[in-house]
C-alpha cells in the first residue's frame, strides 16, 4: 500500500495500519524532506518518494516482517529496503523532534514534567554468536535482556517491541528510543490540542 492509497484512509484506519496518526506521519515526512534537502544527492533518483520511504519504515516497525517481504511489497531490492529503513531512522533521530530527552533535561529546574512512564521489561534478543567473547556472560543466562525504556502498553502495537528482536541487539536502543519519542510526540500533540 503506497502513499497514494494510504492518504485515503480515515484517521483511525491510518493509526491502525501504521501505528501513528496521520499528523505525526506528516511531521515525520517534513523532517525527512528537510534532511534530504540538506544531504548531497548524487546518482539516480529514488524509486520511492519520501512519503513511501517513511511508510515503509512504519510498516516495518508495525509488522516487523523481514526485509525480503517488505522489498517484495514495495517492489525494490532487499538491500534497498534495508538502506531506506536505516536512513529514515537515522534522519528521525538526528532531527531531535522524535528523540527522548536525556537525563540532564529531566534534572533541570526549569523543566516541567507532567508524566513519566517507565516500563522495565525483559525483551528477548537473538542468541549472541558463540565465538564472541564479549557476550560470554550472556551465554550463561537466559537469552533476554532487561531493557529500561520509556514506553508503555500503547507501544506494544509495534510488533518490533512485542515480539522477539531478530537483529542481535543491533540498533535496538535506537529503535526503542525512536518509537518512544514518536509516542511522546503524539502525547504532547494531543495534550496541546486538548488545551487549545
Amino acid at each position: 500500500m503506497g502513499y497514494e492509497s494510504a492518504k485515503n484512509l480515515s484517521r483511525e484506519d491510518f493509526k491502525r495500519r501504521y501505528g501513528v496518526h496521520p499528523e505525526t506521519f506528516d511531521s515525520m515526512v517534513k523532517v525527512a524532506k528537510v534532511e534530504r534537502m540538506i544531504q548531497k544527492k548524487t546518482g539516480r533518483n529514488d524509486k520511492l518518494s519520501i512519503e513511501d520511504q517513511v511508510l515503509m519504515t512504519l510498516s516495518y516497525w508495525r509488522e516487523y516482517r523481514t526485509y525480503f517481504h517488505l522489498a517484495q511489497d514495495w517492489e525494490v531490492n532487499e538491500s534497498t529496503a534495508y538502506r531506506i529503513i536505516r536512513r529514515v531512522e537515522d534522519m528521525l533521530i538526528k532531527s531531535g523532534m522524535f528523540a527522548l530527552p536525556g537525563k540532564k533535561a529531566l534534572t533541570e529546574a526549569d523543566s516541567e514534567i507532567e508524566t513519566i512512564a517507565i516500563d522495565v521489561t525483559e525483551h528477548q534478543v537473538e542468541r549472541p554468536k558463540k565465538a564472541s567473547a564479549a557476550f560470554a556472560v550472556a551465554r550463561r543466562m537466559p537469552h533476554s535482556r532487561q531493557q529500561k525504556s520509556y514506553y508503555n502498553r500503547c507501544l506494544k502495537i509495534f510488533r518490533l517491541l512485542s515480539s522477539r528482536y531478530r537483529n542481535r541487539r543491533k540498533r535496538l536502543n535506537l529503535r526503542l528510543s525512536l518509537l518512544s519519542g514518536i509516542y511522546n510526540y503524539e502525547l504532547d500533540r494531543e495534550y496541546k490540542l486538548a488545551i487549545a
